[in-house]
């Protein structure tokens, strides 16, 4: 057989040969990349349940067992959103890494949960965690009644008030403000998103988060904790300095004004009372001059002088 192999002869390939390029016909296709999955009761149950027990289940039982879950393994399923995740609020874990989530939604009325993974998606932003009070209460502010609905609001529902660890690493947030995270916070993970690359991250959470004790897989110090929140003051301080001057800027520019306008009114009175001094002093020359009353009439206030004629008569110009 080999004697057979070394006497067989093959046509060297020419690298010119356009044929080499072209496709195999018998070749298989490449598969497209599957559709993202939605998150829906039936995919919950087969993935939190067990199988001898779903088959023993009726649908209302299985739907009953989905919503009384408290963990949740969800991660590596393709899942493109978590909307539909809302019919398992009363859960305390949930595994989410690994799908191809672009947003943080539907966590609404979660007032149990604690532990949230959601590593390995594709996450811009951390919205969608904690509400923006100072947003709310802005957009509120123009009735007095909206503001305290909204404050009421807000102290009955506190949004994610459990949560104390949640993992959003190998994600794309570029920006991780502290309005947007839980207070309650005891764990961030943030590691390999934008954000970290900036020189105030860490500094910026430590002191914006008391109850953080571990932030990027870093145990979160004493010290540094007391570092951050010596620095987070000096720039509320700074803050306030600037507020200050600009109100004090503000205030003299204010009493300018006023003193601006109190001089125009002077001005105006000054003007008011000459006018009526002159108007007086005519009238007194007419009754000891003894002019008749029309001509006195006359002088009470000067008459406009004529506007010049844009068409004069020709006629009345030779005269």
């Amino acid at each position: 057989m080999e004697e057979l192999i070394e006497d067989l002869e093959l046509p060297p390939l020419d690298p010119n040969d356009p044929t080499l390029l072209e496709e195999d016909p018998e070749a298989p296709a490449e598969q497209p990349p599957s559709k993202p999955r939605l998150l829906t009761m039936r995919l919950i149950a087969e993935r939190c349940l067990d199988k001898a027990e779903r088959e023993q289940l009726s649908a209302e039982e299985s739907a009953e067992r989905v919503i009384g879950l408290t963990h949740l393994r969800l991660d590596r399923l393709r899942i493109g959103s978590m909307d539909g995740l809302e019919l398992c609020n009363g859960a305390t874990h949930i595994h989410l890494q690994h799908n191809l989530l672009r947003e943080i939604e539907s966590l609404d009325f979660f007032n149990a949960l604690q532990f949230l993974v959601l590593a390995n998606n594709q996450l811009e932003a951390l919205d969608g965690l904690a509400y923006a009070t100072q947003e709310l209460e802005s957009q509120a502010s123009r009735s007095r009644v909206g503001l305290l609905l909204t404050r009421l609001s807000l102290a009955l529902h506190r949004h994610l008030a459990t949560l104390q660890y949640l993992d959003v690493s190998f994600n794309r947030i570029a920006d991780a403000p502290v309005a947007k995270l839980p207070p309650s916070l005891k764990a961030l993970d943030l590691n390999d998103n934008p954000c970290c690359e900036s020189a105030e991250h860490r500094a910026r959470l430590v002191a914006g988060l008391e109850r953080l004790f571990m932030l990027d897989g870093v145990d979160v110090s004493p010290s540094e904790r007391r570092g951050s929140a010596a620095g987070s003051a000096g720039e509320t301080e700074d803050e306030s300095e600037d507020e200050s001057e600009d109100e004090a800027e503000d205030e003299a520019e204010g009493e300018a004004e006023a003193e601006a306008e109190d001089g125009a009114d002077l001005v105006g009175l000054t003007q008011a009372a000459l006018t009526s001094a002159y108007v007086a002093a005519l009238h007194t020359a007419v009754h000891q001059r003894g002019m008749p009353s029309e001509v006195a009439a006359g002088l009470r206030q000067p008459s406009p002088s004529p506007k010049p004629n844009p068409n004069p008569d020709p006629i009345a110009l030779s005269l």
